[in-house]
């Protein structure tokens, strides 16, 4: 009986040892870029930005929110968007985005802001790391006098 136990915690102990290191061996990585876009295209059904994000050399986010009716929002107004998001983090490292989000219109001066969350099921990534997955993660976007801001941000299991 005393051997059975010995063996079966040696057995249990030598299969922790296993399991661990692979475990550990996925690395959680956090991406918040955000781009500034001077001049965004605004048509009556939503926005389109473009520009180098800030952080990293090669960071680029070109950024499409369209209301799903086809007219942004009233002032004071919320609305479904669909959100369409390329992100560049590094030269030939991509995500792409489409998803859904919220996209308002403030009730003072009508100013658009649009939060839209998004999954692994809604992102495609190229580039060198062959697991690259995302967790979670938020766009954000808004419109001003001077421009557009728009940003992305996720963590993403290497």
């Amino acid at each position: 009986m005393h051997a059975r136990s010995t063996t079966t915690a040696a057995l249990a102990a030598a299969a922790l040892i296993l399991v661990a290191p692979s475990a550990q061996a996925a690395t959680v990585e956090r991406f918040d870029r955000s781009a500034f876009d001077s001049a965004p295209v605004t048509t009556g059904s939503g926005y389109t930005m473009a520009g180098a994000t800030s952080g990293e050399l090669g960071g680029y986010l070109s950024l499409s929110v369209q209301a799903a009716d086809g007219t942004v929002p009233a002032q004071g107004q919320c609305e479904t968007a669909d959100v369409a998001a390329v992100l560049t983090v590094s030269p030939g490292e991509t995500f792409t985005i489409a998803t859904t989000g919220e996209l308002c219109s403030h009730f003072v001066d009508g100013t658009p802001t649009l939060n839209a969350y998004f999954g692994s099921r809604q992102v495609s990534y190229a580039g060198t790391h062959k697991r690259a997955r995302v967790t979670d993660g938020i766009i954000a976007f808004t419109r001003g006098y001077f421009g557009a801001q728009g940003s992305v941000g996720m963590s993403v299991r290497w």
